[in-house]
């Protein structure tokens, strides 16, 4: 996609939407929509747009747009018009089939893993615009010795769970 007008850092690019696509159909649904991605949104399911039609962004190890919330893409800087809209997978998805990147930035990685994720939200540069999915992953819930599961009950108290 191409910006068509100049964007502004933190605009909104896209929201997402569609249907939820286990990821054992997710290479299948991808042949069925023409390599459509959709965005991971936990460990064994995919937010895909329902047509062909759906936004679409290449990726680049250099990316101008990233996430604000699990559907929410934005400008991670400004962006002029005539630009491509380009994001980072590393910044969405962990179960990703590697393959060979020609974005052709700096510091290109060469390869795009399902690992990546693990140093492209870490890095300070585009951390802040990692999926929370990701972010979970990266940094799981701990609980404290002896008190078991907790949950952060509406209002903010922290409570144990009643068994």
């Amino acid at each position: 996609m191409i910006a068509t007008a100049p964007i502004a850092r933190h605009e909104v690019v896209a929201v997402h939407g569609g249907i939820i696509v286990p990821s054992e159909d997710i290479s299948e649904y991808r042949r069925m929509v023409g390599g459509i991605r959709g965005v991971q949104v936990d460990d064994g399911y995919f937010l895909c747009p329902t047509e062909k039609e759906g936004g679409r962004f290449n990726h680049s190890c250099c990316p101008n747009i990233g996430f604000r919330g699990s559907i929410v893409v934005v400008a991670m800087r400004d962006i002029v018009a005539g630009e491509e809209l380009v994001i980072d997978y590393g910044l969405s998805e962990s179960g990703i089939d590697a393959f060979k990147c020609r974005c052709g930035a700096r510091a290109c990685r060469k390869i795009i893993t399902k690992t990546d994720w693990l140093t492209v939200c870490s890095d300070s540069t585009t951390s802040e615009y990692c999926s929370p999915y990701l972010r979970r992953k990266r940094s799981p819930p701990t609980t404290s010795p002896g008190r078991g599961f907790a949950d952060i009950q509406p209002g903010g108290r922290l409570c144990a769970n009643n068994r």
